[in-house]
């Protein structure tokens, strides 16, 4: 079954961009397809983790820490969850009216904003640049629980196996 795109838009107003994709032998359920616009500030199940553990996706609204100095790096944690076993960025930016400037940048000035996850419950923002005191940060995480019980899980070994030899007489 092939997926093909027929509209640039779905439900919800995230866009789409011109990428097809197959799928396996089972097909995509619409469920799974209708999922994968889905951003919110709730966790939305959005897969599962290479351990087979559920991973879950929910935009994080922040605002940017105020410097009084160019250059003087300021920082705040945001909590992000208790229990969270894994956790990283999946986009984000810092956001005025004119402009969307993507998480981690800096400019010739030495000037930076910057985002990252400190551990799987926290988010750290530095700030070092006076124009963007206070200003929106939003950011879509994907992450996995501890509470979660992993499916499906297969073992991973540095053994080879070994390779059956044709026998050619």
């Amino acid at each position: 079954m092939r997926i093909r795109k027929t509209s640039q838009y779905i439900e919800g107003g995230a866009s789409l961009s011109n990428v097809y994709g197959t799928s396996n032998e089972n097909g995509y359920t619409q469920e799974y397809i209708n999922e994968l616009g889905t951003y919110s500030t709730d966790e939305v199940r959005v897969g599962t983790w290479a351990n087979g553990k559920p991973v879950y996706r929910k935009l994080i609204y922040a605002t940017c820490p105020n410097t009084n100095t160019n250059g003087t790096f300021v920082n705040s944690d945001i909590a992000i969850g208790s229990n969270n076993e894994i956790s990283f960025i999946e986009w984000g930016y810092f956001v005025d009216e004119d402009s969307r400037i993507p998480i981690n940048y800096s400019n010739n000035s030495g000037y930076m904003m910057k985002v990252f996850s400190s551990n799987p419950n926290t988010l750290r923002l530095f700030n070092s640049n006076t124009s963007w005191n206070g200003k929106d940060v939003v950011i879509s995480l994907l992450f996995t629980k501890t509470t979660d019980t992993a499916q499906n899980t297969r073992s991973i070994s540095n053994e080879e196996e070994p390779i059956e030899e044709e026998d050619n007489r």
